[in-house]
């Protein structure tokens, strides 16, 4: 597994990198958010669904899925599947959502990701976000996959 780390300042960088990963991604990706309550899984979630939309076909708030679960898009060419699984209790409740089909051929966009266990993708991106520190919104974004190319594609474009 490789693994990278980008620090961001600001909610505003976290929007900045979602639009670099929005460059990156599409169907059949799956992109696994961490991170505590708090830490910004759907502050980067919402910003890039947006970053895959043109401006005028979203104008709608994009909703949090805590309580639906899944809410999905339909963006340009593909499916965009944004599931939230803090309310999930058990596997039998992930195969029900329909997900682990939505991995072959929509972006599936998963906050605790980590609820997947066994049935996360093995090409999955992990995208752990540490908490801000209460004087700040500095946070640092934790970034594993399998794909020593997409992890140093993410990190060249950051640094541009």
């Amino acid at each position: 597994m490789y693994t990278t780390q980008i620090s961001l300042l600001n909610y505003r960088k976290t929007e900045q990198f979602s639009g670099i990963l929005a460059r990156t991604v599409g169907p059949g990706d799956c992109l696994l958010l961490t991170g505590e309550i708090g830490s910004g899984k759907t502050v980067l979630a919402r910003a890039l669904i947006r970053a895959l939309y043109l401006p005028e076909i979203l104008q709608e708030e994009i909703p949090s899925p805590t309580y639906t679960l899944i809410q999905s898009y339909h963006c340009r060419t593909f499916e965009i599947w944004h599931a939230d699984l803090y309310r999930v209790e058990n596997c039998w409740e992930i195969i029900e959502l329909g997900l682990i089909d939505a991995f072959v051929s929509a972006l599936c966009v998963v906050e605790w990701g980590d609820r997947l266990a066994h049935f996360a993708p093995r090409n999955a991106l992990w995208l752990h976000l540490d908490n801000p520190t209460e004087s700040s919104e500095f946070r640092t974004l934790s970034i594993k996959s399998e794909n020593r190319d997409l992890i140093e594609r993410l990190w060249n474009d950051w640094l541009e």
